[in-house]
């Protein structure tokens, strides 16, 4: 009998130790699985292999994402390991996995922005909302981040009734009818049709909806800020000089004069400085505004100033300098 009893015991602890062991499996393998969250940029599901990752409730993004869907320009110098992102009015540059970063050059505090998740390098979210203006939001439910541009967002319906259909065609699924009091995001760039818009409305759902329900401003501010620059034009002219002699009598209609004031002796960036006060004083009394010239000749360097200029502007560290 106890040795029945000894048999028993010992089947209920392996039982118990393989229950365990099963369940700790089965919970790392769906720990594993959550991670992979889905992503919508600009209202189109991207592939798994750019899937974001979420990190003490930040939201990172890859570097290879933001270079195939956000911005082609972005870029990864190898050999100072920094993500340089320029924009119209910054340049930001952030080394992987410090602290260290600058915008226009000025250093700040950046800790945690820039990392690399395994073999790929990821940027927080949050600077990447200011640098391209845009939005993201996280669905708990379905895993999933969204990327949205903030100019085409938020954007009120011009009347109620408004069928949010799953295709351009009035006969296909209605996920939705949207009124006033609703809002929704337009993919401008993402349909071109003459009487469709796609869009995801506030509850979520993406689909298409009559242009005639949104009136989208800045569309028609851009075409008249293009017209409105068309109107002005810009005169300016060229100089190989920088002294009083070379700058002659005032041009009438000319703006802008371009003295060659500046010229880098080599490759690490070192500027000559050829400034010269009476043509800058004579110029001003003209009226003209002033663009120096910065040349790459070199001055009497033995190596060609293609290899030389190649040199300075494919590295990191001689451009900034």
């Amino acid at each position: 009998m106890k040795e029945t009893i000894a048999s028993v015991v010992k089947v209920l602890v392996l039982l118990a130790l393989a229950t365990f062991i099963f369940y700790n499996m089965d919970v790392e393998s769906t720990s594993i699985s959550k991670d992979k969250t889905n992503l919508i940029i600009y209202g189109d599901n991207v592939d798994k292999k750019y899937n974001p990752i979420i990190e003490d409730g930040t939201i990172y993004i890859s570097f290879a994402t933001i270079s195939q869907f956000i911005d082609d320009k972005i870029f990864y110098d190898a050999e100072t390991q920094k993500v340089i992102i320029t924009n119209e009015d910054n340049v930001y540059k952030f080394v992987v996995g410090s602290n260290m970063a600058t915008k226009n050059m000025k250093s700040y505090d950046a800790n945690g922005i820039c990392k690399d998740f395994g073999e790929q390098t990821y940027i927080d979210m949050t600077i990447l909302k200011d640098v391209y203006n845009i939005k993201s939001s996280y669905d708990e439910d379905t895993n999933t981040v969204s990327i949205d541009k903030k100019d085409n967002s938020d954007i009120k319906l011009n009347y109620n009734g408004v069928n949010l259909y799953s295709d351009i065609r009035t006969n296909s699924k209605v996920l939705e009818t949207l009124n006033k009091d609703n809002s929704v995001v337009v993919y401008v760039d993402s349909l071109n049709h003459s009487r469709w818009y796609k869009v995801k409305s506030d509850s979520g759902k993406i689909g298409y909806i009559d242009k005639s329900a949104v009136t989208i401003e800045n569309a028609v501010d851009e075409d008249e800020n293009e017209n409105e620059e068309n109107k002005e034009k810009l005169v300016m002219f060229w100089q190989y000089g920088s002294k009083l002699d070379t700058l002659g009598e005032k041009i009438d209609g000319v703006g802008v004069v371009m003295p060659t004031w500046y010229s880098v002796s080599d490759e690490h960036g070192t500027i000559d400085l050829e400034y010269d006060k009476e043509y800058y004083q004579k110029a001003k009394s003209y009226g003209y505004d002033i663009w120096p010239i910065i040349t790459n000749s070199f001055g009497s360097q033995e190596v060609s100033s293609k290899d030389l200029t190649s040199k300075l502007i494919n590295s990191e560290t001689n451009r900034e300098s």
